[in-house]
């Protein structure tokens, strides 16, 4: 394998000379190289006004190995990207340490002066099978690293910094690309850890924020995304969907977030369709993005705010098939709150011997909050003990609320075309707060039995009406 190490060509460990030429001709060595090539940055201090890497090469076998830190310099220019792989099929980069040396532009930018769109750090684009293993990133102007318009994209063991202040310093920006993993990182910036824009597709990632959907007219959609194995500890945002409250169009759909820990996370679980920073440009407008089958399971920890669970959805593209699986989270070590739950629908599930079924419940404390717009369809229950429920008296081992009312507010829930059997002989309950009862409640083509029997319902400040069959009959 042919070597090319950056100081045969020039490049000075001082810091303050530019190594722009070494770079890019031992990089013009390696992709010429019709065998797999390896260039070497050793230790030292290596300053880099700028770096474009051109591909196609003629081999897919490139390694990079950094010892040492490549620098920016020190002030600003009007570059958009400081290093940049294009068109590269088969990169390797190992170890080392970017510097993007942001200060100075943040200061610009937090100074509200007139200034450039700032560097990305590291920019992948219209490449393929590449891997960054064990790279340090720190202070970028902007984004640290951005990946577009590729695939087969690994990211392990990266560390990413900025200063909390630093203006949108993202970690990782993802986005017109597929099969993307990132694993084992660390990261802590002024913005999102890592964000995904539209085109994101088949990507594994950890310490994700799915982010800024619908800020222009048409966009490709974001699907298929895991993220799992996840602590977050004193952050912003813990798992957050957002998109722009404007009517342009696109979707995110099939994204699972799975045993993730929150350690005094402001907004623990966040869906957020009325993004419009500083009201510019779409207050009152509704988000054209859709959003479906997005699975929460296993999530525990504490909120540093109260409300931990917030589902802000488009009144005109409804959030559906949202899922909540063995949730546990606290504020200040006591309940949380779901707050702005609203128009949500769970669809086509299936029940079978569970303890609840389809459940709303509030504690039985007066926190303001509101459920509504809540859509219950198609859903078989099978020898589910509590099949229909609203509780708004929920209160376990009756501690700090006794004979407290629920200051939330559930209207507009429609359950239909709802079947199959309960455990209990109450199949359907409803049981709202007195001072805040429930209305709208809607029953359409129910049909639940008991040991093949009559089933019943129980009916306490709820009001609503009923279509179709309804079986048990209703007390609404």
């Amino acid at each position: 394998m042919a070597a090319y190490n950056i100081a045969d060509f020039g490049a000075k460990p001082d810091g303050r000379t530019d190594s722009a030429k070494p770079f890019l001709s031992a990089w013009a060595a390696a992709c010429g190289s019709n065998s797999p090539a390896t260039i070497i940055v050793p230790t030292g201090r290596f300053l880099l006004s700028q770096a474009l890497f051109q591909g196609p090469c003629k081999n897919s076998n490139i390694r990079i190995f950094i010892s040492g830190t490549i620098v920016a310099p020190s002030g600003y220019g009007s570059n958009t990207a400081w290093i940049a792989f294009n068109y590269v099929h088969g990169l390797s980069i190992f170890g080392g340490t970017l510097d993007g040396q942001g200060q100075s532009f943040w200061a610009c930018k937090l100074a509200g002066r007139s200034c450039p769109n700032g560097a990305t750090a590291l920019s992948i684009a219209e490449s393929k099978n590449i891997l960054i293993s064990g790279l340090t990133l720190m202070n970028s102007e902007v984004f640290h690293i951005t990946i577009f318009g590729s695939s087969g994209v690994t990211i392990q063991g990266a560390k990413i910094t900025a200063p909390e202040n630093s203006p949108n310093t993202d970690g990782i920006h993802i986005q017109k690309s597929s099969s993307v993993t990132i694993s084992g990182s660390s990261i802590k910036t002024g913005d999102d850890c890592i964000s995904m824009g539209e085109g994101a597709t088949d990507v594994w990632i950890e310490n994700i924020i799915i982010g800024s959907l619908g800020g222009t007219p048409q966009e490709d959609g974001v699907q298929n995304i895991t993220v799992k194995s996840v602590v977050f500890t004193g952050t912003q945002n813990g798992v957050r969907i957002k998109t722009w409250g404007k009517p342009y169009t696109g979707f995110v759909k099939g994204v699972r977030f799975q045993q993730v820990i929150m350690q005094n996370v402001q907004n623990p679980i966040v869906i957020d369709q009325n993004y419009c920073p500083d009201n510019k440009n779409c207050p009152g407008q509704s988000s054209g993005v859709k959003i479906s089958q997005v699975t929460y399971s296993n999530i525990h920890g504490s909120s540093a705010t109260q409300v931990a669970v917030k589902f802000d959805c488009s009144p005109s593209n409804p959030c559906s098939g949202i899922v909540l699986q063995n949730i546990n989270l606290n504020y200040l070590n006591n309940q949380a709150q779901s707050y702005c739950v609203q128009n949500i629908t769970v669809k086509s599930v299936v029940f079978t011997g569970t303890q609840n079924g389809v459940r709303i419940k509030t504690w039985g404390k007066p926190y303001t909050g509101f459920v509504k717009g809540v859509r219950f369809q198609q859903v078989i229950m099978q020898n589910v003990q509590n099949p229909i429920v609203i509780d708004q008296n929920y209160c376990p081992d009756n501690k700090n609320c006794p004979g407290q009312s629920s200051g939330v507010k559930i209207s507009q829930v429609t359950y239909s075309n709802i079947h199959g059997s309960s455990a209990t002989q109450v199949a359907v309950k409803f049981d709202c707060s007195p001072s805040n009862p429930c209305s709208g409640i809607v029953l359409q083509n129910i049909n639940l039995n008991y040991l093949n029997n009559q089933a019943q319902s129980y009916c306490k400040n709820a009001h609503g009406s009923t279509s179709g069959s309804v079986i048990p009959p209703s007390c609404l």
